[in-house]
């Protein structure tokens, strides 16, 4: 399914309407993607849900509307939501984990996102096991980003680590870092 998915969002890209980065979740995707207007963003989102439909309903041997619900757009303006932004979709397992109370080992990478495919790592990914080798030997599904912020401005706020947990709330971040600095 993710092959599939994977296919979709490629063939997803528009000159107008560019998906950059994705994860696939177990009941929805999230996608960051630049569009040359509002209009452009709708278009573009709905012939990729269309497409995606299609294809999985096909796969699974079903028909009928597959996404219940219309899509969430949030407009991203500062480099800071970029990057928050980024950290979120491309370690979205990694939240997700978080709240379950596990933690991840600190190399793995979301096999079902962009994650293989992203420049703005602290550090190289550590391809030191076979899975790994093989997702990051496949095509980039998506479009580079052409946009200042999505390009270089999101990187003021530093690169983001593979291991780094997007944060639920920044208030529930702000009171860990208050107890650290009580304890030393």
């Amino acid at each position: 399914m993710v092959r599939l998915l994977r296919t979709q969002i490629a063939f997803g890209q528009l000159p107008n309407f560019r998906i950059v980065h994705f994860c696939v979740q177990s009941n929805h995707l999230h996608l960051i993607a630049e569009a040359d207007g509002k209009l452009a963003l709708a278009d573009g989102v709905k012939r990729t849900k269309t497409r995606i439909a299609r294809r999985l309903n096909r796969a699974l041997h079903r028909s009928g509307s597959f996404f219940d619900q219309r899509y969430h757009r949030r407009s991203l303006s500062t480099p800071r939501e970029v990057r928050n932004a980024l950290c979120y979709v491309i370690n979205n397992e990694r939240h997700h984990a978080d709240e379950r109370g596990e933690v991840l080992p600190a190399t793995w990478f979301d096999p079902f996102s962009s994650a293989p495919w992203f420049d703005g790592w602290s550090a190289p990914l550590l391809i030191d096991e076979p899975w790994k080798k093989t997702v990051t030997q496949i095509p980039r599904p998506t479009e580079l980003a052409r946009t200042w912020l999505l390009r270089v401005g999101w990187k003021r706020h530093g690169l983001i680590a593979v291991d780094e947990v997007p944060a639920r709330h920044a208030t529930k971040a702000k009171k860990r870092q208050k107890r650290r600095s009580r304890d030393v």
